[in-house]
């Protein structure tokens, strides 16, 4: 039975190896890329828990009148899904551009396999 090769997966990059000055470069690289993803994540759930339990928890003193239904569930039923939506997409495009400040961003791959 051959070795196990991980460059023979699919899925694996075919890049050369890296010297150990650049594989530590890469290392710091993808530590700082993580360290703002974070960062990112928890703001962004912030938002969230804000949204969903501030919304909540004054609902009650939103009286106002729209189109026949209290303001109060308008944001719980439609307001706050708009908010949830807004933040996958802020999610979606901050890390996507943080991938492509750090090169860390993935080649697009056709059906036909080719690039």
């Amino acid at each position: 039975m051959a070795p196990f090769n991980p460059n023979t997966l699919p899925f694996a990059s075919h890049k050369p190896a890296l010297s150990e000055e650049a594989a530590a470069q890469e290392a710091a690289k993808r530590s700082q890329h993580w360290k703002r993803v974070k960062r990112i994540t928890g703001r962004l759930l912030l938002l969230w828990l804000l949204v969903t339990f501030g919304c909540t928890y004054f609902a009650r003193e939103l009286n106002v009148v729209v189109l026949g239904w209290p303001f109060s569930y308008w944001m719980a039923a439609q307001g706050v899904l708009l908010v949830y939506l807004f933040i996958i997409a802020v999610y979606a495009w901050a890390v996507h551009q943080l991938d492509v400040l750090y090169g860390l961003d993935e080649p697009l791959v056709r059906e036909d396999g080719l690039e």
